[in-house]
């Protein structure tokens, strides 16, 4: 349209001033246009489908690593670990693309909602496989590395069950494990 406008102008000089000042309300309208870019179009990214691949593959981990699938602790803390790495993925994708549009676009580009959802679905992903991580790194003693007795022979009585805690603690302190 600018290029028809600036072509009547110069076959017609009358009509100059007018078609200048239609060319200069089509070039401020064309920068105040909002352009938003989404994860689909060809315009944007292209960052939706790989997002949703890694976010269902992450929830789809989450399932074995809540204990869906078997309540065997290293099996959780494997999935989980798993699902964790997906959803920090999708933190780093969304974190990365809003950075950059923040910091190297023009102040009329936009990438919508969808990139925010992202680093939430991200962040609530990391959320639930906190649970069994952190329950998984606590320190562990088993029977088997103390010389203790059975738990049937240990006395259910108050006063002896303390005398019988300070022991055990007295063998903690002595056999350390790493």
């Amino acid at each position: 349209e600018i290029d028809q406008l600036t072509q009547e102008a110069a076959d017609d000089p009358s009509l100059a001033p007018v078609n200048a000042t239609k060319i200069s309300a089509l070039q401020a309208s064309a920068r105040r246009a909002l352009l938003v870019i989404d994860g689909l179009s060809s315009k944007g990214a292209g960052l939706g489908v790989p997002s949703l691949l890694i976010g269902l593959l992450a929830m789809a981990a989450l399932a074995p690593a809540v204990g869906l699938l078997g309540f065997d602790e290293h099996f959780q803390w494997r999935w989980s670990a798993i699902s964790s790495a997906l959803a920090m993925g999708l933190v780093a994708i969304s974190m990365g693309w809003i950075a950059s549009l923040v910091r190297a676009t023009d102040a009329n580009i936009v990438s919508g909602i969808g990139a925010f959802l992202v680093f939430l679905g991200g962040y609530f992903l990391l959320s639930a496989n906190r649970g069994v991580l952190n329950n998984f790194a606590r320190k562990k003693l088993y029977q088997d590395d103390f010389d203790l007795p059975s738990a049937g022979s240990v006395s259910r009585e108050p006063a002896q069950s303390g005398a019988r805690i300070t022991e055990l603690v007295g063998v903690l302190k002595t056999n350390p494990t790493s």
